[in-house]
């Protein structure tokens, strides 16, 4: 009788092993990691305000007009992503500088103006200042813009930049599709605006008290110019309410005024006649 033998198991050295696991191990690609990509904001949302000395006086306004804008912008917008940057601008007087940065983040951040981050003194470089915005709210993702500029006060301290240097920047972005808002806060804005932009729809006089009232009205059209591009002006009607006349004058205003309520006729006339036809028509 024919006794069979078992066979004997191979034998693997470690080296072996060890190659066999690593040539296993590279034909299975890696597990990627997870990356957690933002949204691409909506808008962007660009506020310079005035720190200079003559502000001094108009800080409590300020703050309310400013806070009311963001909280009501960002519940208008509903959650949607809007990118925020937040700047004040005065002389040499200040330890900062020109210009200074405040807040960069987003506008569902909850950021607020208070005594503690608004410190007035100093002159006023406004054209510095406006330049060096524009340039940094070019880098922002967005592509629909709101540079608003809130001073009381003539330029009187700007080293770097020139008029021109503003206005050729202010050209561009408005072609852009930017919106470029001139808040002046107390003072004849057309006066100042006029040497750096042509478009008087979106430049605005305020009188100290009204600031907040102005914030409210200008959250409802910064949301209506995310969703739908409308530029942002400020018509007849508004400017009364405002009380904008008491600055700059009825003439000043009312030409404002036209403009702005000409932009919305033309808007209102577009949609007429991009509106489908009725089913059955």
């Amino acid at each position: 009788m024919t006794t069979k033998t078992k066979p004997r198991p191979k034998t693997v050295t470690l080296a072996k092993a060890k190659a066999k696991a690593a040539a296993k191990a590279w034909k299975k690609p890696p597990r990627r990691p997870t990356v957690l990509v933002a949204p691409k904001p909506v808008g962007h949302i660009a506020i310079l305000t005035d720190a200079s000395g003559s502000m001094e006086s108009k800080v409590p306004d300020t703050i309310a007009a400013f806070n009311g804008y963001i909280a009501e912008t960002a519940k208008a917008m509903k959650g949607k992503p809007v990118t925020l940057q937040v700047y004040q601008f005065s002389g040499a007087a200040n330890p900062w500088g020109t210009l200074r940065v405040v807040h960069t983040g987003r506008l569902a951040d909850g950021f607020k103006l208070s005594n503690e981050n608004y410190n007035c003194g100093g002159g006023t470089p406004l054209i510095d200042a406006c330049c060096d915005v524009i340039d940094q709210a070019k880098a922002d993702w967005a592509v629909r813009k709101i540079v608003v500029i809130q001073t009381d006060g003539e330029e009187n301290q700007s080293r770097r930049c020139s008029k021109d240097d503003l206005k050729q920047r202010i050209a561009k972005a408005e072609e852009a599709g930017w919106q470029i808002i001139f808040l002046g806060t107390g003072i004849d804005a057309f006066a100042e605006a006029s040497a750096y932009k042509g478009t008087i729809y979106n430049t605005v006089s305020v009188p100290q008290q009204n600031l907040q009232m102005f914030g409210a009205m200008n959250a409802a059209k910064s949301a209506n110019y995310f969703a739908t591009g409308q530029n942002i002006g400020y018509n007849t009607k508004e400017r009364v309410a405002l009380g904008e006349a008491s600055i700059t004058g009825a003439a000043a205003s009312l030409a404002a005024g036209a403009a702005a309520d000409a932009m919305e006729v033309e808007v209102k006339v577009t949609k007429k006649k991009v509106k489908p036809a009725a089913e059955g028509a």
